[in-house]
């Protein structure tokens, strides 16, 4: 009887071992127009494999992964903050898993009125343009 409880518990802290977390880190930053963006904290991300977290008042996030390890691709199931939109999308979607545990994973949200001002901005250039070719041309054919 000794000698199973030995045997359990030596395979039950081999188990332990081999089950170790993967760790990653990564920040939640707001965009605000520049490179220079700033750190966004209270941001729920929730990945697959992982539990969810929040960030910190710094924006920082760390993720434990139990299976998925350096080289695999990460499923995000939802990162959310109210009033805020992901700005990366096509970042987060192609999101490998480091090998470097001090490597960074970066998350860009940015405000809905930010997004909304952007798209105004981009639609009154785009309307300007168009207005100046149809203006140019008009008076190209009109010569």
């Amino acid at each position: 009887m000794k000698r199973l409880s030995i045997i359990l518990v030596l395979l039950c802290s081999c188990l332990f071992t081999y089950a170790q977390w993967h760790t990653v880190k990564g920040q939640v930053v707001e965009y605000d127009g520049t490179t220079k963006h700033r750190p966004l904290p209270f941001v729920e991300i929730s990945v697959m494999g992982a539990g969810s977290v929040v960030s910190d008042q710094n924006g920082n996030f760390e993720l434990k992964f139990r299976v998925l390890k350096a080289g695999n691709k990460a499923k995000v199931n939802r990162i959310t903050k109210k009033g805020y939109v992901i700005f990366n999308n096509d970042e987060i979607e192609e999101w490998v898993i480091p090998a470097d545990p001090n490597e960074k994973f970066t998350v860009v949200m940015c405000s809905v009125d930010r997004l909304n001002q952007i798209r105004k901005s981009f639609y009154d250039a785009a309307q300007r343009n168009i207005r100046q070719t149809i203006d140019n041309q008009e008076k190209t054919y009109s010569k």
